[in-house]
């Protein structure tokens, strides 16, 4: 019956995904979604300034989710293993449909854009960094039921909004990412509830190697965005690192614990 009712809902998850991507990309041909863009993208330094937007763009990105999803998520094997999971799955479905609809950004069709980071001309449809955004916001509002479920969904809207403000994204590009990114959390959460032991411990472990490749990432730089957000992010990696530290001794210690002297011949 469980299984049933999971399956149903994928399958409604999935639908979902579907018509979200049929209409986003009507919307995106439309001259509603240009003349959208271009009223709130010339708002940028009234409403914020670079710094401002460049500092909610970065929550998007995949590096800083994985860190911040690690620091929120309770720290046991099934929260860990969905991280890897959606890491993995965030990863693809952004890519392949970027590389699928491969719709020009807006700096290769619009001449007045301000753009805040790099200047992006290609690869518009869908937002990656807002659908990581929804994604991250389905797992934590899944995980916690209903606390603090108002500040997570604003925190993810702001991400999205700010793909437009940093002149990155179409609002199409930004509704479409942040359906499917919840969708994809939530079809993450329904088939990690009753997940094998054994590939549930695997993945947990992946899950521990991804955030320290995430840390080692911003602790190198290696992000879209401005010079000033990079260096919190990586001021942020250093103290993600030494929360690691003890972590891995714990780790150690239990390793060698578990080993049993060798008694002499």
């Amino acid at each position: 019956m469980q299984l049933s009712h999971s399956y149903r809902a994928v399958s409604a998850y999935v639908l979902l995904i579907l018509i979200a991507l049929w209409l986003g990309f009507l919307f995106e041909k439309s001259a509603l979604n240009g003349a959208i863009f271009t009223a709130i993208n010339s708002q940028m330094p009234v409403w914020g300034g670079p710094y401002i937007w460049g500092f909610l763009t970065s929550l998007g990105d995949t590096a800083v989710a994985v860190v911040l999803l690690w620091l929120l998520l309770p720290k046991t094997k099934a929260c860990l293993a969905r991280l890897s999971i959606a890491v993995l799955v965030g990863g693809i479905a952004s890519n392949a449909l970027k590389a699928f609809f491969h719709y020009p950004r807006p700096l290769a069709l619009t001449p007045d854009v301000m753009v805040v980071g790099p200047s992006l001309h290609h690869n518009a449809f869908v937002s990656g960094h807002t659908l990581t955004a929804f994604l991250v916001a389905a797992l934590l509002m899944l995980t916690y039921k209903k606390q603090g479920l108002a500040l997570i969904l604003l925190i993810a809207c702001f991400v999205g909004i700010s793909r437009v403000m940093v002149g990155a994204h179409w609002p199409a590009d930004v509704l479409t990412g942040a359906i499917v990114g919840w969708s994809l959390g939530a079809i993450i959460n329904l088939l990690t509830d009753n997940i094998q032991p054994t590939l549930e411990r695997v993945l947990a472990y992946a899950g521990w190697v991804l955030v320290v490749i995430a840390l080692v990432f911003m602790l190198l730089g290696k992000m879209q965005n401005i010079h000033k957000v990079i260096v919190f992010w990586q001021a942020f990696a250093v103290f993600g690192f030494a929360m690691l530290i003890p972590k891995f001794r714990h780790a150690l210690s239990r390793l060698f614990a578990n080993k049993k002297p060798v008694s002499p011949a």
